[in-house]
């Protein structure tokens, strides 16, 4: 199961992230991704989030994991999250307007 959540600032990551963690989805399950790598880095700074990808792991038990792919790597990496070809060009274009995707993954 995959939920995501498209916010415009950090106050409302932080909030997608609080959500997700209430309905039972594991901090490590729980991802931000911003287009630019400053915002990245300034979001991670203020969530006290990991800067890392869907694969690694870390012990540091942060609030979500946030990382960021370069222009031509997101649709690729949108499609192996299951997502179909209109939702991909949606959250591409949602990122291009400079907002912010928070998604989390639960495992069965």
């Amino acid at each position: 199961m995959m939920k995501i959540r498209v916010v415009k600032d950090g106050y409302e990551a932080k909030e997608a992230i609080e959500q997700f963690l209430s309905l039972g989805f594991r901090k490590d399950n729980i991802y931000l991704l911003a287009h630019e790598k400053d915002r990245t880095d300034e979001l991670t700074n203020a969530l006290n989030t990991n800067d890392i990808g869907i694969s690694e792991s870390g012990d540091n038990n942060p609030m979500a994991n946030s990382f960021h792919f370069y222009k031509d790597e997101l649709p690729s990496k949108f499609y192996s999250l299951g997502l179909s070809a209109e939702e991909v060009q949606q959250y591409v274009k949602e990122l291009n307007w400079g907002r912010i995707l928070v998604f989390a993954i639960k495992i069965d």
